[in-house]
């Protein structure tokens, strides 16, 4: 994995929210993406009706999906984690996420999904997400390493 200091892609994830279209799973999976340019144009258009909670209907929440997205790619392909593995992880961040912000579901965390609301409630939901992922990524490369 592309080392980056603690926080960066965080930072870089909260820059990106509702800049050039970049709903909240963008913002999570460009932060995190160490693709080529081909890679993330094929990627990328995938995560256009997921923001807002799946096509903004509220359901489960964009940086949840984004940082689901993101771990599944990392932890199977970057760190080659079974894919029980893998799933044994992002069911603990899923756990994790929902302990932090009392539900996955977008409509729980944001209430009525109005613009003011991504930019108050989104933006630091998406750093808060971001920071959650990298303390899952460093104690899973910790961890491999400790292994090696």
């Amino acid at each position: 994995m592309t080392n980056h200091s603690k926080g960066e892609r965080s930072k870089r994830a909260k820059e990106l929210f509702l800049t050039d279209s970049n709903n909240c799973v963008h913002a999570i999976i460009r932060a995190f993406a160490d693709l080529d340019e081909d890679a993330e144009e094929a990627v990328m258009p995938l995560a256009w009706a997921l923001g807002g909670g799946l096509a903004s209907e509220g359901h489960v929440c964009g940086t949840m999906l984004g940082a689901v997205m993101v771990l599944g790619a990392k932890l199977h392909y970057e760190y080659n984690l079974s894919s029980a593995e893998a799933q044994a992880l992002v069911k603990e961040f899923m756990q994790e996420f929902q302990a932090r912000n009392g539900s996955t579901q977008c409509r729980d965390i944001v209430g009525e999904l109005e613009p003011e609301r991504f930019e108050r409630i989104c933006r630091p939901m998406v750093y808060d997400t971001s920071l959650l992922i990298e303390e899952y990524l460093d104690r899973v490369g910790e961890e491999r390493s400790g292994d090696e």
